[in-house]
C-alpha cells in the first residue's frame, strides 16, 4: 500500500516533542522520530533517595542539578526542547459526570459548576482541564459524558518552574495514569476495558481503562498499605492480601458505573518472574483474562514498567491543533508552541523564496545575455534601413519584448531585498496579545502584488471590545506596519467573547 503523502506535514513540519516521566526513584525520557516505528532518544536516570517522595518535590536543589546536567548530556545542541510531562498520579484527581445537552455557553458553566462541587480542593488552587467523552445513553436520556482532571497547583509548578529555567518547554501535563491508559489502548486492546495492576517500587497502582479513557485510578504506596511497618522484603503473600481486598471493590465499581463487567487485566512490572505469578494467580483467583504483552518493532523488547512512558511519547505524536486530551499544564505553554513553530514555519518559507527569487534573476540575466542581447542587435539592423510594415510591425514587437523583459528583471532585483524580520513581527504580535490577554487562533501571511507588500492577517478573540481596540491600537505604537484595520464584518459576539479579524500591512 502507498505511503499517504501529507502535504500539511510538509508546509507546516512540527517541532519534536519527547516524553519526561518522573517518579519517585527517576527520571525517563522516550520520544519517537515522526513515527512508532522509529525511537529518537530513550534514557532512564536514577534519583537521590528524598528527592521525591510521593511525588511531591522535596529536594528541588538536587532536583535542579539533575536537570541542567540531563540538558546538557542529551539536548546540548538543541535550541527547543518540548516535552509531554507525565508526573506520579497522586498529583491529580480525576473525575467523571454526565450532563444533558445545554447551549456551548451553558454547557461550559455547568461542567465548572459540578467540577466545583466535586472537587477536593479550590479550582484557583489547581490546573484544571476537562474532555467532552461524547453522548451516552443513560436511563432514556442522551446526555454527554465529561471527563475532569485537576492537577494540585503547589505540587506541579515547582517541576515546571525548573524545567522553564533550564529552557524546556511543556507543552502538556498528564497523570501516569492517562499514559498507561494509551499504552494500552494503543497497543493492547482497544474495544474491552483493562484492569492494570502497576507493581513499581514505591508501591501499587490500580487503573482501568476502557477505548483510551481513564475510568478509574488508585495508587496505594507501602506506606499506606502497610503504616510504619513496611518488610524489608515485599513477598508474595503481602501482595495477594493486598490484591484480594482492593480487586473486588474495584470490579463491583465498575460493573456498577458502566454497566458491564471488567474481565480483562495485564500486571506491569520489572520483575517479569513476580509478574508471571501474579499473572497465573489473578486469572484463577477472579475468572479473569491477561492480556499478551507483544509489541511492534522496535519496541518488542521493552520491559512491562515502560508502558507509561511510551504512553506518554506517544502524545508527542499527535499534532498540537488535534491533541483535545486534558492536559493540567500552566496555561500559556500551547501558545508558546504555536508561536515558535509559526516563527519556524514564516522564517523557513520566507528564506525558500528570497532563494527561489533569487534563482529567477540569475535565469533572466542568463537570458538576457544569451537571448535578447541578439534580438537587441538585430532591433537596430532592421531599425537602421527603411522596411516595410510588416518588417516594422515586427520590430515593435520585438521592442515591447524587450521592454516588458526589463521590467520583469527588476522585479526580480527587488525581490533580493525582500526580507523581514520576522521574528520581531511575530513576537511584537503575541507580547501585545499577552498584555491585552487576547487569545490568537491563527495567523496568515501573504503578500500584496503592488512592491510586494506583506500583509498578516490575525483571527482572535478578546474578552470583550475594547481589549480588542486596545491590541490593535498597542501594534499601531510599534510602528512595524504601514496600516492595520479590523472590519467590521469580521468582529461577532460569542457568548462573553469577541471574536474579529485584524488585517496588518507592511
Amino acid at each position: 500500500m502507498a505511503k499517504k503523502f501529507d502535504l500539511q506535514k510538509l508546509l507546516v513540519p512540527e517541532f519534536p516533542i519527547t516524553a519526561l516521566v518522573i517518579d519517585d526513584f527517576s527520571l525517563r525520557i522516550f520520544g519517537f522520530n515522526q513515527t512508532i516505528n522509529q525511537v529518537a532518544k530513550i534514557g532512564q536516570y536514577k534519583l537521590p533517595p528524598g528527592v521525591i517522595e510521593n511525588g511531591i518535590l522535596k529536594k528541588p536543589e538536587e532536583f535542579q542539578a539533575l536537570i541542567g546536567a540531563l540538558k546538557q548530556k542529551i539536548w546540548a545542541k538543541d535550541k527547543h526542547i518540548w516535552l509531554i510531562l507525565s508526573l506520579p498520579s497522586s498529583n491529580f484527581y480525576t473525575n467523571i459526570f454526565t450532563l444533558p445537552d445545554l447551549t456551548d455557553e451553558q454547557f461550559q458553566d455547568a461542567v465548572v459548576f459540578n467540577t466545583q462541587m466535586v472537587a477536593p480542593l479550590p479550582l484557583e488552587e489547581t490546573y484544571f482541564d476537562w474532555e467532552d467523552w461524547g453522548t451516552v445513553i443513560d436511563k432514556n436520556r442522551d446526555e454527554k459524558e465529561i471527563f475532569i482532571a485537576l492537577g494540585i497547583k503547589r505540587q506541579i509548578k515547582p517541576y515546571t518552574d525548573i524545567l522553564q529555567d533550564y529552557g524546556f518547554k511543556v507543552v502538556a501535563i498528564e497523570p501516569w495514569a492517562i499514559s498507561v491508559s494509551r499504552f494500552v489502548y494503543t497497543f493492547l486492546e482497544k474495544e474491552k476495558p483493562v484492569l492494570v495492576i502497576d507493581l513499581r517500587v514505591d508501591g501499587l497502582e490500580f487503573i482501568v481503562t476502557e477505548q483510551n479513557k481513564l475510568i478509574y485510578f488508585d495508587y496505594d504506596s507501602w506506606q499506606e498499605i502497610f503504616g510504619q511497618n513496611i518488610p524489608k522484603t515485599i513477598t508474595l503473600n503481602h501482595l495477594q492480601q493486598h490484591l484480594m481486598r482492593e480487586i473486588p471493590l474495584i470490579l463491583n465499581f465498575y460493573s456498577l458505573k458502566r454497566g458491564h463487567s471488567l474481565e480483562r487485566f495485564i500486571v506491569l512490572s520489572s520483575d517479569e518472574r513476580m509478574v508471571n505469578t501474579l499473572t497465573f494467580w489473578l486469572a484463577k483467583q477472579y475468572n479473569l483474562t491477561a492480556l499478551n504483552f507483544n509489541l511492534p518493532q522496535p519496541l518488542a523488547r521493552t520491559r512491562r514498567d515502560w508502558a507509561g512512558v511510551i504512553g506518554a511519547a506517544l502524545r508527542g505524536l499527535i499534532p498540537r491543533r488535534e491533541d483535545s486530551i486534558v492536559s493540567l499544564a500552566p496555561l500559556g505553554t500551547e501558545e508558546s508552541y504555536y508561536q515558535s513553530l509559526i516563527t519556524r514555519v514564516v522564517a523557513l518559507w520566507s528564506n525558500s523564496v528570497i532563494v527561489a527569487l533569487s534563482c529567477l534573476l540569475v535565469t533572466c540575466i542568463l537570458l538576457n545575455h544569451l537571448f535578447f542581447n541578439n534580438i537587441s542587435a538585430k532591433y537596430k539592423e532592421l531599425a537602421a534601413v527603411s522596411v516595410d510594415p510588416s518588417i516594422k510591425s515586427q520590430k515593435e514587437a520585438l521592442q515591447k519584448e524587450a521592454e516588458w523583459f526589463n521590467v520583469l528583471v527588476e522585479y526580480a532585483k527587488f525581490t533580493t531585498q525582500w526580507k523581514k524580520d520576522w521574528k520581531l513581527v511575530l513576537d511584537t504580535i503575541f507580547q501585545k496579545a499577552r498584555q491585552e490577554t487576547v487569545n490568537i487562533k491563527r495567523i496568515f501571511v501573504g503578500s500584496g502584488t503592488e512592491e510586494l507588500i506583506s500583509n498578516i492577517t490575525i483571527q482572535a478573540e478578546a474578552p470583550s471590545r475594547e481589549a480588542m481596540t486596545n491590541f490593535k491600537k498597542s501594534l499601531d505604537e510599534t510602528q512595524l506596519f504601514v496600516s492595520s484595520k479590523i472590519p467590521p464584518e469580521t468582529v461577532l459576539q460569542s457568548g462573553n467573547r469577541i471574536n474579529f479579524s485584524l488585517m496588518l500591512t507592511f
